[in-house]
């Protein structure tokens, strides 16, 4: 990787996206607060190629009492600040596909930061600000979540437990030990320790 490349790329976007209240958390992840105990969530997962600095924006949202719960049932720390729910910026684009930005050696980098930071303006914002509750935030898990499907199902178990929704977010765990916790891979050993304390917990 070029570090001069990816400096020259990341410090206009990190202007232009402190004007929209997204500030840097960890190298490549920026957060701004929504309400109380929801995070608007960005990540630019970067890759170089010769000359070019290729930038995919992924937007999500932060549910804090939802990630604890998660942390909690299974037991161990996460590892970096996890979106509770997320999606390539260009999936919600008018085309929804696919897109990556790039900044070519020869780019004038303020230009392309600002092409970029008008998009989350105008479309990763209002997709953070529209699952800023329980209920639209639990739906969009369950219907277009972008991540392992175990994954899905911690969440979703846990947004449903927050709602008191207790025997739907029972289902959805007893559902993931038939379709997830077979055999002795770490991701199955792991489904059905956060069962058995997911299970345990929510009996009361």
């Amino acid at each position: 990787m070029k570090p001069s490349l990816v400096k020259r790329a990341f410090k206009p976007l990190g202007i232009k996206l402190a004007a929209l209240g997204l500030r840097p958390r960890s190298p490549g992840i920026f957060t701004v607060e929504l309400a109380p105990g929801y995070l608007g969530w960005l990540g630019l997962n970067k890759a170089v190629f010769d000359d070019t600095v290729e930038i995919n924006p992924v937007v999500g949202v932060r549910n804090e009492e939802l990630e604890k719960l998660v942390t909690q049932f299974a037991g161990v720390d996460q590892p970096f600040l996890q979106p509770s729910v997320a999606s390539p910026l260009g999936y919600l684009l008018p085309g929804n596909s696919y897109v990556t930005f790039q900044f070519g050696a020869a780019d004038d980098y303020d230009v392309r930061a600002d092409e970029i930071v008008t998009l989350i303006r105008d479309y990763g914002l209002p997709f953070m600000r529209a699952h800023q509750e329980l209920p639209a935030l639990c739906h969009r898990i369950r219907t277009a979540y972008h991540g392992p499907a175990n994954q899905q199902a911690y969440r979703l178990a846990c947004g449903y437990y927050l709602q008191r929704r207790v025997p739907e977010a029972r289902a959805v765990i007893v559902d993931g030990l038939t379709r997830f916790g077979g055999g002795q891979g770490p991701a199955a050993k792991d489904f059905r320790s956060f069962a058995r304390r997911f299970l345990e917990g929510t009996s009361r």
